[in-house]
């Protein structure tokens, strides 16, 4: 079993797990204040990046009906669970890192999408599809890593190209 499937376990024991759940509701409104200080934050500050305001707005937005939000520690970017628990993405916006820079001339930043669980059919399609008209939003390039060649071909059906296993990585890197 490669991580993307272990990951499609945890989360799925996760959420048949009450008190996860109980306490991922719970922690809903707290990170969504943590998310309203930061934007605050950053209109106050003349010097934020607009693309970084853009998309915590947007992740903002998306939390007021449609999903809950977990922030992960150290920046690592955020959950969001779709309130029918039927899938989740996490997702970050990064600064590419230096082996990958040359893929994304011209963006200070991109979006990361860190894994994507769906328990339903259609709910992975849906998510997908939000994301990537924030990246044209944010005019971001989104990047992820998969183990799987399936989700090679998955990927590419939503536009995403395959730039294969870099440097002796056990995963392709998909870029939209």
């Amino acid at each position: 079993m490669n991580r993307t499937e272990k990951d499609q376990v945890n989360y799925i024991a996760d959420l048949q797990n009450e008190v996860f759940t109980k306490n991922m509701k719970a922690m809903h409104p707290q990170s969504r204040e943590t998310l309203i200080a930061e934007i605050s934050a950053m209109e106050k500050n003349k010097n934020a990046d607009e693309t970084v305001k853009q998309y915590l707005k947007w992740v903002l937005k998306q939390t007021e009906i449609n999903f809950y939000l977990a922030i992960l520690p150290q920046g690592r970017g955020l959950i969001l669970f779709k309130q029918n628990l039927k899938a989740a993405i996490v997702l970050g916006l990064n600064r590419p890192h230096e082996e990958v820079k040359s893929f994304f001339p011209g963006h200070d930043f991109i979006l990361e999408i860190l894994n994507i669980h769906s328990m339903q059919k259609g709910e992975g399609y849906k998510i997908m599809n939000k994301v990537i008209d924030l990246a044209k939003q944010l005019n971001s390039p989104i990047c992820l890593w998969t183990e799987s060649e399936e989700n090679v071909h998955y990927f590419e059906r939503y536009g995403f190209k395959n730039h294969g296993k870099l440097d002796g990585s056990d995963q392709w890197m998909m870029v939209y």
